[in-house]
């Protein structure tokens, strides 16, 4: 966790004010939830270490990993009518073991689309992320696809045990191709030649979902999994200054995941810019009917990294004049400053600290207001 100053709090506050801006001005109505809630609820989404947890008498509580969790908890119990464009933004906070260089603390801002069971959803999320690339200048990009279905398949398809499912995981997210091969001769021989090529299943979409095609028994239910990337695929492809891959060995970063998978990267920033899915079963965890789900957060400390090492970071305000008086000129100080852009009061007691505070923060001038206004060129 970090404290942010000056330039990069209120940089990273114009962020987040311009892209909910955005939201809004695409339809989206805007939802807050607590940052603290029982910790009951996150277990329905990543894996539990990740938490801060905390008593609250003999309650257990965290504080939210997760946005959606809270925002489908929040559609499932309020009865609130469906279908919805919700846009928040907030923290997250995660505990990740020292040295692996992930912060704990997050903001973000997302959307979630409730009740939209077309493909549609899927483009309307990917399309808000591309305007925000757009609206950001960020050229260096790329998405990523993959799909929730082809992990829960293969786990179930293959019938592995929890202890099974451990290796299968930890293989799959090191992309590890002997690991993967070793595990692979304990399958059914259908099976084989796709797991051997699974990790290296990453790559050009048309290529990629081709091969994979040709390498799965013909009756497994992967094939529609394949054939709804490549429906997204066809529909992206046009987009102007798009590069798109997909990844079928791609795990879901949380649980809840249903469907098509989204990330975007940048070449200047080591995480993700943004990230998303469908999750067309999560409310029914809170006691709700099923609804077809779509969600997206930005990461807007990855687009606050990225801005920083381009030179497009936000540029602080140059302050210009700085408003001195006595006590007894004070409300004519405060009409005049209310007059003057880029101009400040001074909260001082005489003229000679206001002077040196303008020049330690770069004033141009300050100006005395009394029975005559004095004006001073700031000496650098």
């Amino acid at each position: 966790m970090k404290d942010k100053l000056f330039r990069e709090a209120a940089g990273t506050y114009e962020l987040e004010k311009n892209i909910n801006q955005l939201l809004e001005k695409r339809g989206y109505q805007r939802i807050e939830t607590p940052v603290l809630e029982y910790d009951e609820m996150f277990q329905k989404g990543a894996a539990e270490a990740v938490h801060y947890r905390f008593f609250e008498g003999e309650q257990l509580v965290t504080l939210r990993p997760d946005m959606t969790l809270p925002v489908g908890r929040v559609v499932a119990t309020t009865g609130v009518q469906l279908p919805l464009k919700l846009s928040y933004s907030g923290k997250v906070f995660r505990k990740y073991q020292e040295g692996m260089g992930l912060p704990n603390e997050r903001l973000q801002a997302g959307v979630e689309l409730l009740g939209f069971p077309s493909l549609k959803a899927e483009l309307e999320a990917i399309q808000m992320a591309l305007q925000v690339t757009q609206q950001l200048q960020i050229n260096d990009w790329h998405l990523e696809l993959g799909h929730a279905k082809i992990y829960g398949t293969l786990i179930q398809e293959l019938e592995l045990d929890q202890r099974q499912e451990v290796i299968f995981r930890e293989e799959l997210l090191n992309k590890s191709f002997s690991g993967f091969a070793a595990f692979a001769e304990n399958q059914p021989l259908a099976w084989q030649p796709f797991l051997r090529a699974l990790p290296e299943l990453f790559g050009p979409a048309e290529q990629i979902l081709t091969k994979a095609l040709t390498l799965v028994p013909p009756t497994s239910q992967l094939k529609k999994a394949f054939q709804e990337l490549q429906t997204l695929v066809t529909l992206l492809t046009p987009q102007e200054d798009l590069t798109l891959t997909v990844d079928l060995g791609l795990v879901p970063a949380m649980r809840y995941y249903t469907g098509i998978l989204f990330n975007g990267y940048a070449d200047q920033v080591p995480e993700t810019i943004f990230q998303g899915g469908r999750y067309d079963h999560l409310l029914e965890e809170f006691g709700g009917a099923p609804v077809a789900a779509v969600g997206l957060a930005l990461n807007l400390d990855s687009l606050v990294e990225w801005q920083y090492r381009t030179g497009n970071f936000y540029q602080l305000p140059q302050k210009k004049i700085l408003i001195h008086s006595e006590l007894a000129f004070w409300q004519q100080a405060e009409a005049l400053q209310q007059a003057t852009p880029n101009s400040q009061l001074s909260l001082f007691e005489d003229i000679a600290a206001a002077k040196a505070y303008a020049a330690a923060w770069h004033y141009e001038e300050v100006w005395q207001v009394a029975a005559v206004l004095t004006k001073w060129q700031v000496t650098k």
